[in-house]
C-alpha cells in the first residue's frame, strides 16, 4: 500500500470496487469445452451477484441478555449520561459482611440512591474508527416497518430474541410487550449464587412509564370451553383412576409447557389432582419441588397424603422437621420465606412451588408473608396457585406475571361439580300442625342454579314467628351442663337480647366489607350472644338429617363454648350400629397408644371418646391437637356423623361432607359481631357435596329462634366474594433480613401487590398538574377535594335513607296505585316523571326485591366516554351526586302534533324520589304498543292514542315545579352546601365537575399513601439505628445480624437476651417467662391499657423478669412514638401473662391433668402455646450462641428439654 504524507495512510480502491474490476477479468479467460457463451455468461452474473453478497451478514444472534437499567422509584430508563460506577458494566460486588443504608428518605431509596462517584464516558466521546483504518462503525440502518396487520402478537415477540437493531430503537418500540418493571428482587442474590455479573446493558435515553395493568399482558385467562392439549396427562408421569374434567386437563397442559398457573375452582372441584401432577412432573424431571399451605393442620395432611403417592417426601413446620432435604418439601408459608431469607441452599435445583390456598393474600395478620414469597422465589421457579375464592383472579395474576416477568394463565372451573342447595330450618314440624302453614322443617331459599326465593324466604319467616309466638313469650334459656377440660361443671345461658336482624356490623350494612376488625374488645361489658337454638331444636334437625339421608354434617358453631355445650345436650342421641363402634374403639385404642397413660386418663379425651362413640365430634382449636386429629380421620372413615366445629375447620383442610349447617349467620369478628361475609359463607359451605358419592350438597341455615333478615341472608349466599386485596405492610423482621442480605426493601416493596403498577411520586405530581390545567373542577386543595368526597358519599347515603323510609311508608298503606306519578333518578336515570304502570308485591321487609314498571319520558343522548378503570367507582359516585342534587326535570323538546321520545323502564325503590298527588289513567296495553314499536319493523308506527295522551300529561306536569317531601336537617344543609358551588349547571356538567374533583382526591390519595410508605421506612430505620440494629452510617451491625433469625417477636426477644433481662432465672422460670411472648390469646384490654398482671404467686426471680420484661417492652414503644411509629406501639400491650402458671408447672414436671389453667383457657390453648414457646427459645438458644452467652444457652436448652415432651409434643398422627 502506498505511503501517505505522515498524516496517514492514502485512501485506496473499496473491497465494492475491487470485486467490480476482478470478477470479470478473472472468468473472461475461461478455459475451452466448458460450454457455451451463454451459459457462461449466466454463470458469471450469477458468481457476481453471489459476491456481492459476501460484503453482507445477517446480524448474529445476541449471546448476551440486554438489562435496561431503570431506575426503582420512577420506572424510568437511567440514561448514559450523568451514570455512576453502580450503573456500569462493571458491578463491584456487594458488600458480604453488611449493607449501607444512606440516611435518605425512603423514595430516594426505592429509586436507588447516587450509589457510587464514578464517571461514565460521554457516549458523544466514543471511538467508532479504529487507529489505521479508513473506515470503522455505523449506525445500522432503522428496521423496515412492515404492512400493517404484520406487526408481530405479544406472544410472537415474547418469543423473538432481541437483535443489535433493537438497540437503535425507543425503548417504548422495543419493550411493547417485554417486560418494564424493575428487576427482579431475587436478581442481585441470584448473581452472588452462582458467581455470575449479569451485564446491564445501557439504552437509549426515554421517559417513559410503564403502561397499566391491563396493558402489560402478563394475565392470560384460558376459556373454559378450550379444548384441552392432546396427551394430557402425560401417562409416564402421573396416571388417575378417574377421567379428568376440562379445567383439570387444560392446567396439566400448561404445567407441561413450564408455565406459572392460577387455578380458581370451587371447594372438593379438584384442585388437588392438579398439584399432584405438578409435584409428579417435577420428580420425573429430577427436580425440586415445595408445597406450602397456611396452617400446619394442613401441612401434617397433605404430607400424609403425598407421603402414600411418592417415594421421598420432607416436612418443615415450626414443630415437625422431617426429610427436610427430600426432593419434595411441604411446609408453611412462614418457613418458606425464611428458608428464602436464610437458607437459600434448601431451593437449589427448585422446579416448582404449589400455594395452597393463595387467597391467603388478603388476610390482615399474615398475608404479607404471602407477598414476600411470591417476590423473593426466583422468576426461574414455576408456580401453581390454587384457590377457591379469588374473584380478581386477572389482577393477582397479573401482579404476579409482572413481578416475575412471566405471563401467568388463569384456569378456572365455572360450575360446581356438586351442585349446593341453601335451606333454612325453622324448627320442628309437629309445632305447625295447629296452624295453617304446611308443617315443614327447611325451606330452600338459593336452589342448584343460584335462584334466590322470596317466597319461600318468606314461608320460612312466617313459619319461624309462628313458632316463637306458639312458644312462651319468655322461654327460659337453655342451660346446657358440660364438663370443661378439668372436669369442672360449667353453665351456659342465652343472654342475646333484642332482634338479630337489626345487629348486622355496619360495614355490611353498608356495602360488604373486607376482613375482620381487630383489636381488643374495648370497655369491660360481656359481648352479648346471637340467640341460639334449643336442645329440642338440635335433636330434631339431627334426626331430620339422618332420616332425609344428609349425613354426614359439618355444624358451624359460632364459638368454641358453643361447640362443647351443643354436643353435651345430645347426649341422648346415638347414630352409630354397633359395626361402626367396633371400628371407633379399635381406631382409638390403636391411637392412644401413643399417649402417655397419664394423658388417657384426661377428662377431655374420656369425654371425646364417649361422644365419638356415638357418632358426634367436635373440632375447634381450643382442643388438645391429638384430640383434633383424632376427630378428623374418623370423620374422614364415615365414623363421625355430626361434626360440631368452628371456622377453623374450613381452612383448607380437606375434609368434605354430604351437608353444612350454619347455627347462625353473625359471627364475632375480634371487635364486633357482625354477618358473615360472602367469602367466608364460600369458604365454609364449599365442603357440602362430596364429588363421586352426591348428586348434590346440602347447606342448612338455623333460622330458629328468628329468621335472619332477608337483605343479609340474600347477600351472604348469593354474592360474590370481595376482591382480595393487598396487605402488605413493613416489618422489621423483613426490613433487617433483606438490609442485611444487600438486596434492600426497595425492590420487596416496589413489588408489593398494594404498590406494583402504581405511578411515582413524579408521575402522580405530573398527572396532578395536569388534570389541574385542563379542568377547573380539580383546582381544589387535598382538604378540599377529600372533603368533597365525604359530602358525596354522606349525600348519596342520607338520601338512599330517606327514599328507603319513604318506601317503608308506601308499602304500610299498600301498593302505590297503578298511574301514580313519580320522580325517578339514579346514577344511571336522569331526573324525571315516571308513570306507574305495574308494580311487584311490596313488602317492607323485601324492599330489595320490589320492581316497578313505569311508563317515562326520554331523550337520546350520546353514551358517556368509558372511565378509566380506576375512575370507574368515582364516575358512579360522581353520577349519583349529581342526581341527589335535584337537577330540573328532563323536558324533552316536542315540536307541534309530535309526540315527545318516551320508553318502558324497570326501577327499585331507590329508584323512586317521591309521589306526586297526580295520576295518570292508562291502560297496560300501553305497554305492549312501546314494546312493539322497539321492533324494527313497527319503529315507524305511530303511538297508540293512549299513549300519546299519558306522554303528553307527563310532558304537561313535567313543566311545572314539583315539591319534594319534607327531608331532614342534615340533608338539606349537605344539598345547600353542594348547590352553592354547580347552580346553573346541567346534570352533565356536574357529573363532569365531580369527577374530575374525584380524580383529583383520588391523586392526592396516592400522595398521601407514597408519603406513608416513605415516613414509615424512614421511622423504621430511625428505631433500628435506635436500639442499635443499624449504626449511624447505616450498617447492619452484629446485633442486627443476629437479631435476623428471631422469626416472632423480634426485637422483643433481642432486646430481652441483649439487656440481660433473661439471667438469673431457672429454665421453669425462663420458659414461664417466654410464655407472656408466645401467648396464642388474645386478651381484652382496657382503653386505659393493660392491667398488671398478678404475680403474687409466682417465685420472686420471676416476678423480676416481668418487671424486666414489661420495662424493655415499654422502652421499645417509646421508642418507636418517638419516631411516629404510633400505630406500632404494642409491645406492651400484647404480652399476654394468662399462662404463665401453668407453664411453670408444666416446665417444671407437672402432669398435664394438673396444670393450673385460667378460666378463659383450654388445655388445646396451652399445648399451642407451648409450641410456639419451643420455637421461641430456639431462637434465644440461637441469640445466646451468636452473642457468645453460654450460661443462657445452658438455661434454655434445659428448657427446650422441659417442655418438649408429652401430649403437646406428640407427632402429629399424620406423621407417624
Amino acid at each position: 500500500m502506498p505511503e501517505g504524507n505522515g498524516n496517514g495512510p492514502l485512501p485506496g480502491p473499496s473491497l465494492e470496487e475491487l470485486l467490480d474490476h476482478s470478477l470479470p477479468c478473472i472468468f473472461a479467460e475461461q478455459p475451452t469445452g466448458l460450454g457455451d457463451e451463454a451459459q457462461w455468461g449466466g454463470a458469471i452474473a450469477n458468481l457476481e451477484v453471489a459476491g456481492r453478497q459476501l460484503l453482507y451478514a445477517e446480524p448474529a444472534p445476541a449471546q448476551t441478555t440486554v438489562l435496561v437499567s431503570r431506575d426503582d422509584l420512577t420506572f424510568r430508563e437511567t440514561p448514559v449520561e450523568g451514570g455512576t460506577v453502580a450503573e456500569s458494566l462493571v458491578v463491584p460486588p456487594a458488600p458480604a459482611e453488611f449493607c449501607r443504608f444512606d440516611d435518605i428518605s425512603f423514595l430516594d431509596a426505592l429509586g436507588g440512591g447516587d450509589g457510587g462517584s464514578g464517571d461514565v464516558p460521554d457516549p458523544n466521546e466514543y471511538l467508532t474508527v479504529a487507529p489505521g483504518l479508513s473506515g470503522g462503525l455505523e449506525d445500522p440502518p432503522p428496521p423496515a416497518v412492515g404492512p400493517a396487520g404484520d406487526a408481530a402478537t405479544p406472544d410472537d415477540d415474547l418469543l423473538t430474541p432481541l437483535t443489535s437493531g433493537d438497540l437503535s430503537r425507543p425503548a417504548d418500540v422495543i419493550g411493547a410487550d417485554r417486560d418494564t418493571s424493575p428487576p427482579d428482587a431475587d436478581d442481585e442474590g441470584m448473581d452472588q449464587v452462582l458467581e455470575v455479573a449479569e451485564p446491564v446493558w445501557p439504552v437509549l435515553e426515554t421517559d417513559t412509564l410503564p403502561p397499566p395493568r391491563a396493558e402489560l399482558g402478563w394475565a392470560r385467562r384460558v376459556d373454559p370451553s378450550e379444548t384441552p392439549p392432546d396427551g394430557v396427562p402425560d401417562p409416564d408421569v402421573r396416571t388417575f383412576e378417574f377421567e379428568l374434567d376440562t379445567f383439570q386437563k387444560q392446567a396439566i397442559g400448561l404445567i407441561e409447557r413450564g408455565e406459572n398457573v392460577l387455578v380458581v375452582a370451587h371447594t372438593s372441584a379438584g384442585k388437588t389432582a392438579i398439584a399432584e401432577y405438578a409435584i409428579a412432573r417435577a420428580l420425573a424431571d429430577g427436580d425440586r419441588v415445595i408445597y406450602t399451605s397456611p396452617v400446619k393442620a394442613l401441612s401434617n395432611q397433605k404430607f400424609c397424603e403425598l407421603r402414600s403417592q411418592f417415594s421421598s417426601v420432607g416436612i418443615l413446620t415450626g414443630d415437625t422437621q422431617l426429610n427436610e432435604d427430600a426432593p419434595c418439601l411441604i411446609c408453611t408459608t412462614e418457613i418458606l420465606r425464611s428458608m428464602l431469607y436464610n437458607r437459600p441452599w434448601l431451593t437449589e435445583r427448585l422446579r416448582t412451588v404449589v400455594l395452597d390456598e393463595v387467597h391467603y393474600i388478603d388476610q390482615v395478620d399474615r398475608g404479607h408473608i404471602w407477598e414476600e414469597c411470591l417476590i423473593l422465589l426466583p422468576p426461574t421457579v414455576s408456580l401453581l396457585m390454587l384457590s377457591a375464592t379469588v374473584p380478581n383472579a386477572m389482577d393477582l395474576a397479573a401482579w404476579v406475571g409482572g413481578i416475575k416477568s412471566r405471563p401467568v394463565f388463569v384456569v378456572s372451573c365455572p360450575n360446581r361439580p356438586v351442585p349446593l342447595e341453601h335451606q333454612l330450618y325453622t324448627g320442628p314440624a309437629q309445632e305447625l300442625l295447629d296452624a295453617d302453614l304446611e308443617p315443614k322443617r327447611t325451606f330452600t331459599v338459593l336452589d342448584h342454579n343460584g335462584i334466590f326465593s322470596n317466597d319461600n324466604y318468606q314461608l320460612a319467616f312466617e313459619s319461624t314467628r309462628h313458632r316463637r309466638l306458639s312458644r312462651s313469650n319468655s322461654v327460659a334459656p337453655v342451660t346446657t351442663a358440660a364438663a370443661d377440660n378439668r372436669g369442672r361443671p360449667r353453665r351456659r345461658h342465652s343472654t342475646y337480647h333484642g332482634n338479630a336482624n337489626q345487629r348486622a356490623h355496619p360495614r355490611l350494612q353498608q356495602q360488604r366489607s373486607h376482613g375482620g376488625g381487630g383489636g381488643g374488645r374495648g370497655g369491660s361489658g360481656r359481648r352479648q350472644r346471637p340467640p341460639s337454638p334449643t336442645q329440642e331444636d338440635w335433636a330434631d334437625l339431627v334426626r331430620h338429617m339422618e332420616s332425609s339421608s344428609l349425613l354426614p354434617a359439618i355444624v358451624f358453631v359460632s364459638s368454641r363454648r358453643r361447640c362443647d355445650s351443643t354436643v353435651a345436650v345430645l347426649g341422648h342421641l346415638d347414630l352409630t350400629s354397633d359395626e361402626e363402634k367396633q371400628r371407633i374403639r379399635a381406631r382409638l385404642r390403636m391411637l392412644e397408644t401413643h399417649l402417655d397413660s397419664g394423658d388417657r386418663h384426661l377428662n377431655s379425651v374420656k369425654s371425646m371418646r364417649e361422644f365419638l362413640l356415638r357418632g358426634l365430634g367436635v373440632h375447634h382449636a381450643g382442643m388438645l391437637p391429638f384430640l383434633k386429629e383424632t376427630v378428623e380421620l374418623l370423620f374422614q372413615n364415615g365414623l363421625v356423623k355430626v361434626l360440631f366445629a368452628t371456622e377453623t375447620l374450613s381452612i383448607g383442610i380437606n375434609m368434605p361432607t354430604r351437608t353444612v349447617v350454619f347455627d347462625s349467620l353473625i359471627k364475632f369478628d375480634g371487635s364486633s359481631e357482625r354477618y358473615l361475609l360472602p367469602s367466608e359463607y364460600i369458604q365454609m359451605s364449599g365442603r357440602a357435596g362430596r364429588r363421586g358419592k352426591d348428586q348434590s350438597g346440602t347447606v342448612i341455615i338455623m333460622a330458629v329462634p328468628r329468621c335472619p333478615d332477608r337483605a343479609k341472608l340474600h347477600t351472604v349466599v348469593s354474592t360474590p366474594p370481595d376482591p382480595i386485596r393487598s396487605q402488605f405492610r413493613l416489618t422489621f423482621f423483613m426490613l433487617l433480613n433483606m438490609l442485611s442480605t444487600g438486596r434492600g426493601a426497595a425492590s420487596v416493596v416496589w413489588n408489593s401487590f398494594a404498590l406494583w403498577g402504581r405511578s411515582s411520586p413524579s408521575e402522580v405530581q405530573a398527572q396532578l398538574e395536569r388534570l389541574r390545567n385542563e379542568e377547573v373542577g380539580a383546582r381544589l386543595s387535598a382538604t378540599d377535594a377529600a372533603r368533597l368526597r365525604s359530602q358525596c358519599e354522606e349525600l348519596v347515603a342520607l338520601v338512599q335513607e330517606e327514599r328507603r323510609e319513604h318506601a317503608k311508608k308506601l308499602c304500610d298503606g299498600g301498593n302505590p296505585a297503578r298511574g301514580k306519578v313519580a320522580v325517578i333518578s339514579s346514577a344511571k336515570i336522569e331526573r324525571r316523571l315516571a308513570i306507574v304502570m305495574k308494580s311487584s308485591q311490596v313488602d317492607r321487609n323485601q324492599l330489595e326485591c320490589t320492581q316497578h314498571t313505569v311508563l317515562t319520558l326520554s331523550v337520546p343522548r350520546d353514551p358517556p366516554p368509558a372511565a378509566e378503570p380506576t375512575r370507574e367507582p368515582d364516575r358512579e359516585l360522581a353520577r349519583r351526586a349529581a342526581a341527589a342534587l335535584r337537577p330540573s326535570l328532563l323536558r324533552p323538546e316536542v315540536s307541534a302534533g309530535q309526540v315527545a321520545p318516551h320508553e318502558e323502564m324497570t326501577v327499585g325503590w331507590a329508584d323512586v324520589e317521591f309521589y306526586l298527588t297526580e295520576s295518570v289513567t292508562a291502560p297496560l296495553s300501553v305497554l305492549d304498543d312501546v314494546r312493539e314499536r322497539t321492533m324494527p319493523r313497527f319503529a315507524d308506527r305511530e303511538p297508540w292514542s293512549a299513549c300519546a295522551a299519558a306522554v303528553s300529561r307527563l310532558v304537561e306536569l313535567s313543566e311545572r315545579p314539583v315539591a319534594p317531601p319534607p327531608e331532614s336537617q342534615r340533608l338539606t344543609e349537605l344539598r345547600q352546601q353542594l348547590e352553592g358551588r354547580y347552580r346553573g349547571m346541567e346534570r352533565e356538567e356536574i357529573v363532569h365537575t365531580l369527577e374530575a374533583a374525584l380524580a383529583a382526591d383520588q391523586l392526592y390519595t396516592q400522595q398521601k399513601e407514597l408519603d406513608h410508605w416513605n415516613d414509615e421506612t424512614s421511622a423504621m430505620m430511625q428505631v433500628l439505628k435506635e436500639l442499635g440494629y443499624v449504626d449511624s452510617s447505616g450498617r447492619v451491625t452484629g446485633k442486627g445480624k443476629a437479631a435476623c433469625g428471631v422469626g416472632y417477636r423480634q426485637l422483643l426477644v433481642t432486646e430481652l437476651v441483649c439487656n440481660n433481662a433473661l439471667d438469673g432465672l431457672t429454665s421453669p422460670q425462663l420458659a414461664a417467662l417466654l410464655s407472656a411472648v408466645s401467648h396464642v390469646l388474645v386478651v381484652a384490654t382496657t382503653a386505659q391499657g393493660r392491667q398488671e398482671p398478678d404475680t403474687a404467686r409466682l417465685p420472686a426471680a420471676l416476678r423480676e423478669g416481668v418487671v424486666r420484661m414489661l420495662k424493655i417492652a415499654r422502652h421499645i414503644d417509646k421508642v418507636q412514638e418517638r419516631n411516629g411509629l404510633h400505630t406500632r406501639t404494642d409491645e406492651e400491650m400484647s404480652l399476654q401473662f394468662e399462662l404463665i402458671e401453668a407453664v411453670l408447672d408444666w416446665a417444671g414436671g407437672m402432669e398435664l391433668r394438673n396444670v393450673r389453667l385460667p378460666r378463659e383457657s383450654d388445655q388445646g390453648n396451652l399445648c399451642r402455646t407451648l409450641q410456639r414457646l419451643d420455637e421461641t427459645l430456639r431462637d434465644v438458644r440461637d441469640l445466646a450462641v451468636t452473642l457468645r452467652l453460654p450460661r443462657l444457652q445452658s438455661t434454655v436448652r434445659d428448657a427446650l428439654v422441659a417442655i418438649r415432651r408429652g401430649l403437646p409434643f406428640n407427632p402429629s398422627i399424620y406423621t407417624m
